[in-house]
């Protein structure tokens, strides 16, 4: 069968995602609107009531005014009736329509719009309150509400405070407009509802309203429904609600979905007992509760609506305790149209029936960032790369498929194409390895037929140099070598290029066996030759011992001669120096004596030796004074401390000379002609008593005293001369004995050193016996066969690489693959195959090697 190229295939799968969940998102209900609900009927009734009015018709309006309402207080005006509007601002179609037709107050705090039509009357009085869609024809979010006759009462009563007391200024004209005329006193005592029962207001200083919406919600037992545009959290009608669902009271809640109430839907969206509708248009507001208290209101819950002061909106609401259907009906026309959005906690995407949803409440909602949820869709992704071949092969994609939006179910059309062979990827190293590793037991082989070649040549060769039995001997280690190079020839096979892993193992398997034939006839050859290299060796070594044991011995016997010979020279030496010794102490004593008899005898010798004394004893007194002068800063001190010492010296002088005017005639011009500073004085003192003082004493000597102190004199020097005689001999006799004893130290160390070099060799000569004994060598054989014949005869040379080993097979640690081509790049693998044929190997194989595989590419 001819191989077939893998390629692309075309092929579809269709995915549900029905039980996709979602979480916290607004589902857009389905419109189901009744046909007795529709609005225009209470359009109508406004106009149809306006074309009957007689005396006065008053307007709230919180928005600007339709055309045809501007319309009808045109012809009202026509007809005499006179026409009221409080209004948020003067608009420009009021301009050229009704200014000047109606008397128009304004404010920017209306919230709400009622009609009242001739209010005063009893009979035809009719009143409608609502939001601000009120008057706009045919619109469904509109609140519209009748009022009954005593609660048109209570509202024209609460228009007319407004329209004298809540408003800022009033147009009757258009100059009026620019002017911003204000607005005047009422011409009439005008009171507040006091204790209003159907109209509820919050003014600046009560807040009716807000206190009746907090009664309407802490009365409830078992529901409440409330709609209001915005719902501020930090109000007391929030705190009353929040407290109601606390308690488990069942609550429904209508908020517009704007920006503002993200802080309200946040509070109170995790709470299963409260059902949540958004809408994106402003809503009819109204609260009612256990189906027996009712309220609409015209304003938005927030804080500024709810509480008092000046900012205080002109909000309204009338209570319905008795009209509850119509907000019954108000809120399932309002929650059953596409225009409601129902907040949703969980679901799936096959639970949600609704065409829209949205997850995210922004500053504007539309249809823009609304989400369609689509039944189904068919999309062609067009091509795609299979997550395997073997998914290509099956013609299936288990990869993500992705679509935009939100679908129920999605048919993907798509073409597969295998994954190709990454271009930077290189063919893996494992080829080489294996290449190498060939290569390395081809060129063993080679080496291993050389080495067997070798030895039978060399052996041959060496025939003439050995004895008849070695001959004999070795004669027949080569006819069997020449065997075992015909068994080398047969391992040629591995040159082959159907080499593979069971043959390469085969053959290095064989290889070594005939290594080890090799080497165990070679081993047997060499320890032959080794034996008698060894023996001759070891007579060499014996007679180099005995020789160096004799030499050794003459060596330590000339040294202990010598060290006798130094003993007796350095006994005789000290002998010779101790008699010298002895004659020059006698010599020095004798000289003592004469001199201590000659001083005992003339009693004038121990003056001269007194007055000496005091003369050294006065050059140091002399030297003190100077340093101390040196040492003293301040020159007024330096001058006292010279007076002072200059009469101590003064009278020392003068007593030791025995004359007092010895000082005044020798010495007195010192102090004028020497030195400039103050201790220069007496260092002058002092040169002049060293060099003349003890000269001018000795002239007062007799003739006979001075040849008594010549001659003791000369004893001294005698005396000083064997003294210094003596002490050299000493100290020559101490270094004799010292350098003798290091001598004698050193000559014991070398006989020492011999003695332990003799003991060492003639150790040595005992251990190696008389007789020869053989040992083999141990490292020849299997492990490591080096050649044993390093040393010898020199005729003789090797016969083989000593390097030369037993074959180790370093088999890479994977096969190569079996189909296709291993690529790799780092650490990742790709193992290429071309047809559909090498599939299953291939994925053995690329399990095997932890490669991907893929497809090749084209060439």
């Amino acid at each position: 069968m001819e191989n077939e190229k893998i390629s692309a295939v075309d092929s579809e799968k269709e995915i549900s995602y029905e039980c996709l969940v979602l979480e916290n998102f607004w589902e857009q209900q389905n419109e189901e609107m009744m046909d007795e609900q529709k609005p225009e009927a209470a359009y109508r009734n406004i106009f149809d009531s306006l074309e009957f009015a007689r005396q006065n018709v008053c307007i709230i309006a919180d928005s600007e005014l339709p055309d045809k309402m501007l319309t009808h207080i045109s012809c009202l005006y026509a007809k005499g009736v006179r026409v009221y509007l409080i209004s948020n601002d003067i608009y420009d179609s009021y301009k050229d329509t009704i200014v000047g037709k109606c008397l128009i107050r304004y404010s920017n705090r209306v919230k709400g719009t009622m009609v009242l039509i001739d209010p005063i009357s009893s009979e035809d009085a009719s009143a409608y309150i609502g939001n601000e869609r009120l008057l706009k024809n045919e619109d469904k979010w509109a609140l519209c509400i009748r009022l009954v006759k005593d609660q048109v009462k209570e509202a024209y009563h609460y228009f007319c405070w407004n329209f004298w007391r809540m408003t800022d200024y009033e147009v009757v004209t258009c100059n009026d407009i620019e002017n911003h005329k204000k607005v005047g006193e009422a011409p009439f005592d005008l009171l507040p509802l006091l204790e209003p029962e159907i109209v509820f207001y919050n003014d600046i200083n009560r807040g009716i309203l807000t206190k009746k919406l907090i009664s309407v919600i802490e009365e409830a037992k078992e529901s409440i429904v409330i709609s209001a545009e915005l719902i501020d959290t930090d109000t007391d009608v929030f705190k009353s609600l929040k407290k109601k669902i606390d308690n488990d009271i069942n609550c429904t809640i209508i908020a517009k979905l704007d920006v503002r109430n993200k802080g309200f839907f946040n509070e109170i969206s995790n709470y299963d007992n409260v059902t949540l509708y958004g809408f994106s248009v402003n809503l009819a507001q109204y609260l009612f509760s256990d189906n027996i208290h009712g309220i609409a209101f015209t304003a938005s819950l927030t804080k500024s609506n709810l509480e008092n002061g000046k900012e205080n909106s002109l909000c309204f609401g009338v209570k319905l305790d008795d009209r509850l259907d119509d907000l019954k009906n108000i809120f399932k026309q309002s929650t059953s149209t596409k225009e409601v959005w129902k907040y949703q906690k969980k679901k799936t995407l096959s639970q949600i029936t609704g065409k829209r949803i949205i997850r995210e409440i922004t500053e504007e909602i539309s249809t823009s960032n609304a989400e369609l949820i689509h039944e189904y869709q068919e999309i062609n992704i067009g091509k795609i790369t299979a997550n395997s071949l073997r998914e290509l092969y099956n013609k299936i994609f288990t990869g993500k498929c992705s679509h935009e939006g939100l679908v129920k179910k999605v048919k993907y059309k798509y073409t597969l194409e295998p994954k190709l062979r990454s271009s930077d990827f290189k063919i893996s190293e494992l080829y080489e390895k294996w290449k190498n590793e060939k290569k390395r037991l081809v060129d063993y082989v080679s080496d291993l037929k050389s080495t067997a070649e070798n030895i039978k040549n060399e052996k041959s060769s060496l025939f003439q140099q050995f004895s008849d039995t070695l001959k004999q001997f070795m004669l027949g280690k080569v006819v069997i070598i020449k065997f075992i190079v015909n068994n080398i020839n047969n391992l040629d096979t591995i040159k082959s290029e159907s080499f593979n892993k069971e043959l390469y193992l085969n053959l290095s398997k064989e290889a070594n066996e005939i290594y080890g034939l090799i080497f165990k006839h070679k081993e047997e050859i060499d320890l032959a030759i080794d034996r008698d290299i060894k023996e001759q060796e070891w007579l060499k070594e014996k007679t180099d011992l005995e020789n160096e044991v004799s030499q050794l011995t003459k060596e330590t016997e000339n040294l202990k001669v010598a060290l006798a010979k130094s003993l007796e020279d350095t006994k005789k030496e000290k002998e010779r120096m101790s008699s010298n010794l002895i004659e020059l102490e006698k010599t020095c004593t004798k000289i003592d004596s004469e001199i201590n008899a000659l001083c005992s005898e003339n009693k004038c010798l121990e003056e001269i030796f007194a007055t000496q004394k005091r003369f050294d004893k006065l050059l140091k007194l002399i030297d003190v004074n100077i340093k101390e002068v040196a040492q003293t800063k301040k020159n007024k001190n330096q001058a006292k401390k010279v007076e002072k010492a200059k009469l101590l010296i003064k009278e020392e002088v003068c007593d030791i000379m025995n004359n007092e005017q010895y000082y005044d005639t020798k010495m007195i011009d010192m102090e004028k002609t020497y030195g400039k500073k103050k201790e220069d004085i007496l260092k002058n003192m002092k040169q002049y008593i060293e060099k003349n003082l003890l000269e001018d004493m000795m002239q007062t000597l007799s003739e006979n005293e001075k040849e008594l102190l010549e001659k003791l004199e000369s004893k001294k020097n005698e005396s000083k001369d064997s003294k210094n005689k003596l002490e050299l001999l000493k100290k020559d006799k101490n270094t004799l004995e010292s350098k003798s004893e290091k001598d004698l130290e050193s000559i014991q160390k070398k006989i020492d050193s011999k003695e332990a070099e003799l003991s060492i060799k003639q150790e040595a000569l005992k251990k190696m016996g008389n007789e020869f004994k053989y040992e083999s060598n141990s490292k020849c054989g299997d492990k490591e066969l080096e050649a044993v014949m390093k040393k010898g005869k020199k005729d003789i040379q090797k016969i083989s690489n000593n390097k030369f080993k037993a074959f180790t097979a370093d088999i890479p640690s994977e096969d190569l693959p079996q189909v296709g081509t291993l690529y790799q790049q780092g650490k990742k693998r790709e193992l290429a195959i071309t047809y559909w044929q090498e599939l299953e190997i291939g994925e053995s194989e690329a399990s095997r090697l932890k490669a991907e595989l893929v497809c090749e590419r084209e060439a």
